[in-house]
């Protein structure tokens, strides 16, 4: 509907804090959004402009559509 890129996958090696949020206090429904990038943890780290603002907008798009907590869905 929206025509928003996206990739599913599951991140091996590094990670985000997400995994413990969502064992936290009984299970809480976490995601996360990732940019693609160069050089993490780096003082030259660099994003594209484009990518950021794409997650941005989905970002948004995601936050208008929730009706209940737990109706987090893939926005297409």
């Amino acid at each position: 509907e929206h025509n928003f890129p996206y990739k599913l996958s599951v991140g091996g090696g590094g990670g985000t804090n997400t995994n413990s949020y969502n064992l936290s206090n009984g299970g809480v429904y976490t995601s996360t959004i990732s940019i693609p990038l160069r050089g993490m943890h780096t003082v030259n780290e660099m994003v594209k402009l484009s990518d950021v603002k794409k997650a941005r907008n989905y970002l948004i798009k995601l936050i208008e559509n929730i009706k209940h907590p737990r109706e987090l869905k893939l926005i297409k």
